[in-house]
Parts: C-alpha cells; structure tokens; sequence
C-alpha cells in the first residue's frame, strides 16, 4: 500500500522536495497510532525493543533517520536543524545508484562513505555535492560508558560477535543456517570464546531465525528496528563488548568492525535473497557483475580466521568505507549549514543548485573549500 501511495504521488507531484515532505508527513501520522515505546531492561532485551515502532521523522528526507544515523550525526556535530542532504544509509555495492538521492532528490548533497562510492557516482552521472564522512559508526555514541563496557567484558569473557546475512523489508534471505551455526561453534571451540553474541536484524526475528542461535545457548541480540534512532550506537556497543567478529556476508559490519579494531572473518557459503516483488530495487542490484566483484574483493580477504587485522584488509575497508575520510563535529556542522545554505538559496530547485554551490563557494575561506573540494572540484568547472 505504501509502494503504491508513492507511485501515484510521483505521477501527480513532480517537485521531488514537496513529495519528500508528504512522505515524512504521512509517516509520521501513521507513527503517531503507535502504541508509546517500552524501555528495554538492557542492551540484549530484543523482545521489547522490537515491540517499538514509534520513531517519528524530524527530517526532510525520512530514509535519512535510518539506523539512527542522522540522529548520531547531529548529536556528534551539534547540529539541530534537519540535514539537507539524502544520506546513503548503507554501502552500496554495484555500479548502482538511488536516483531519487543521486540525481533528482530536491536537496543539493549526498552523504556517503569514501572514495570508491564517490567514483561510481560521478560515473554515473551525479552532479550532487557528495560529502565523504568515512565509517557512520564513528559517529554514534554507544549505550553504555566505558566502565559499563569494561565490567561487561569482563563478566563475558572472550567474546564472538555474529552477524548472519540479513532479510530487509522486500526481501528474504536464504541459506543453510545448520552449517552456519556448526562453523560458529567450531571457531568458538577452537580459539575458545566463552560467549557468542548474535546480532540479528529486526526482520529475522520476526521470522523467527532466533530460535537456532538460543538452542546453543549463544546470547541473541538486535540493534531494532530500521527507524530506531538508537540502532547504530546499540550496535556499536555490540562491536565494543566483543573480540572478534565473525559473518557469513559482506556488509557495513565489515567495515565498522575493522575501524573499531576489531578482527573478523566472513564464513562464505551461497545466500539467496528471494524478493516480494521482482523490482526490488536492492534484489536487482546483486545481479550486477559489478557487484558481485566488489563484494568478492572484500571477501576474499576475509576468509581465514586470524585475530590480526592486516594492511590489505584496512587497505580495501579504506577504499570502500573511506577509514581516512573522518570529520571532526567542526567540519560536520559547517557542511550541513553550507549545504542548507545552498537548499534554501536555490529554493530546492534542481536547476538551481550548481550555480548556488559556485555562488557560496566563492564566499568560503581556504579551510572551508578544502573540506568541500576534496569531492567535488569538479563541479566548480562544469557548465550550469
């Protein structure tokens, strides 16, 4: 019903920014009959954690608020306004790109990890402001402090931290979850980990995947629901309390993990993502050779288990998830208010926007364009 709400906005409304507005109005009214939120008893309760559904949206664009990741940005930058910029809310492999973010948004910049992503977007033809922050996890404040962390280390003891494969809204994973679970408990038995940590995605427990992970007696956990403005520093806390990370996909994790220094190693075995619909946009994107060869790149350094990080695997997490690209609160404030600047001066037309980026460009002192050239000198020089 929703997919089809915004199919039929977009043929009525053609200003991209007005219906990203209605999209967050609509949310959020559908929001409001949700029941209040429970406080969960700790960082494990999942059961009530996902028994919370009402997260309303105080941004322009709804998908930003996703995995908590505008709400940690702002906290980091002390920022209060809403970001006007479309936020990649995860790591896009593929020449692939969301054109409701990259090319027609309403909005003038698009957040994203590193140098890679930046590559292909050009690539394909974004001519957005892109800002490369690096790794999201780096923004968000994890849950418990570090002497809560410290004493619950010590009470876990050698700690592994699982990330199965996921199913999202649109789609279901598929894969042998018996073999999963017996390499799981040949990594614990061998290298002695005391306690297994497994994260799992909202969506897979409510299929009821859980249940295998409790059977051996492995600790189940969730960082909530999507819309969850808590997910990235619930997960983070996840990344904290363990030693080693082990998965059996390539996928943010991968990249958090090795930022916060801690080694992994991905299981490789056959996943298939079997879609409701076979236009779903995420399904659609495995099929492309360029993203099984950039997740494979990834992988292949991962196979072997070994509690050491090393310089290849920072060199590829670099490349794709931009470990160098870090910003200070400083530089993130400073481009959210360039970039609402330029949303506001253009009246969030897309024909507008280059020559406004160049207009306030101008306006900048030599540190300030340095933060903003380092993606997109180019667009200084091209034809409005």
């Amino acid at each position: 019903m929703e997919k089809l709400i915004k199919k039929t906005m977009k043929k009525i409304i053609k200003n991209t920014y007005i219906r990203k507005k209605i999209v967050v109005y609509l949310y959020n009214l559908r929001t409001f009959f949700y029941k209040r939120n429970k406080k969960e008893k700790d960082v494990y309760d999942y059961m009530t954690l996902l028994e919370n559904k009402r997260y309303f949206c105080k941004e322009t664009y709804q998908p930003n608020i996703f995995y908590g990741i505008s709400n940690s940005l702002k906290i980091y930058s002390n920022y209060n306004d809403k970001i006007e910029c479309c936020i990649e809310h995860g790591l896009y492999f593929g020449d692939f790109l969301n054109y409701n973010e990259a090319i027609d948004s309403g909005l003038p910049a698009l957040i994203t990890f590193g140098e890679k992503r930046k590559e292909i977007l050009r690539k394909l033809g974004s001519k957005k402001i892109i800002i490369e922050i690096g790794p999201y996890i780096n923004y968000a404040k994890p849950l418990l402090s570090d002497e809560k962390i410290k004493k619950q280390k010590e009470e876990n003891g050698k700690t592994l931290l699982v990330f199965p494969a996921h199913s999202i809204d649109d789609s279901q994973t598929d894969y042998n979850m018996n073999l999963f679970v017996d390499y799981i408990e040949k990594i614990k038995k061998e290298h002695n980990f005391k306690t297994v940590l497994v994260c799992l995605y909202f969506r897979d427990i409510e299929l009821g995947r859980q249940k295998i992970y409790k059977d051996k007696g492995y600790i189940v956990c969730s960082a909530g629901r999507r819309e969850d403005k808590e997910f990235l520093s619930r997960q983070k806390t996840y990344l904290l309390l363990s030693d080693y990370v082990l998965s059996n996909s390539v996928g943010t994790h991968v990249g958090y993990s090795i930022f916060l220094k801690k080694p992994q190693s991905i299981y490789k075995q056959t996943i298939e993502y079997n879609a409701k619909e076979e236009n779903n946009q995420n399904i659609a994107n495995t099929k492309l050779d360029s993203f099984k060869n950039q997740k494979e790149e990834i992988s292949n350094l991962f196979t072997q288990y070994n509690e050491n990080i090393t310089k290849q695997q920072i060199k590829v997490c670099n490349k794709y998830f931009g470990l160098d690209k870090i910003k200070t609160p400083e530089e993130l404030h400073f481009i959210f208010d360039f970039c609402k600047n330029i949303a506001i001066s253009s009246k969030h037309k897309e024909s507008n926007f280059l020559t406004k980026f160049k207009e306030n460009y101008e306006n900048l002192d030599d540190k300030e364009k340095r933060i903003l050239l380092e993606s997109n000198e180019e667009l200084l020089h091209q034809n409005e």
